[in-house]
């Protein structure tokens, strides 16, 4: 038991430096909670998150419509919450260039000419990670 808490700790102290919040240990805790943790630290050692990625359906504008039509770059970003010990935290802003998709055009949504979209990845779903940055820290400039 004395490794496996150790690893515990180690695990937690990553989350909490990546994170700055503070999380306390209860005194009772289940082994899948430990695993949950290790796999959470372990994608904040690395700052990626593997994923397997089949589609997303979202709202475009028309110059966006546009821009899919012609294939340009498509990144999806967004922030992730973690639950540990019943305590939820901002764990990562989460960032993924969609690998090379086709798109289906469901429909007018709303106004303004936006419509519905999915995206695909080409040749079915693909695996891929997504590349983690510590919550509240700005997008590099490009």
């Amino acid at each position: 038991m004395g490794l496996f808490l150790l690893d515990l700790m180690d695990n937690l102290v990553a989350i909490e430096d990546w994170t700055g919040e503070t999380i306390e240990i209860p005194e009772t805790f289940t082994a899948e909670e430990a695993n949950e943790i290790a796999f959470a630290a372990a994608a904040v050692r690395k700052r990626e998150l593997p994923v397997t990625f089949s589609d997303a359906t979202s709202e475009v504008l028309p110059e966006g419509l546009e821009q899919l039509r012609e294939g340009g770059e498509v990144v999806f970003e967004q922030n992730i919450g973690l639950r540990i010990f019943g305590k939820e935290i901002d764990y990562a802003i989460a960032r993924l260039a969609m690998p090379e998709y086709e798109h289906e055009d469901l429909g007018p949504v709303g106004t303004g000419g936006a419509r519905r979209v999915v995206l695909r990845p080409v040749g079915g779903p693909v695996s891929t990670v997504y590349q983690l940055r510590p919550p509240g820290e700005r997008h590099p400039a490009s």
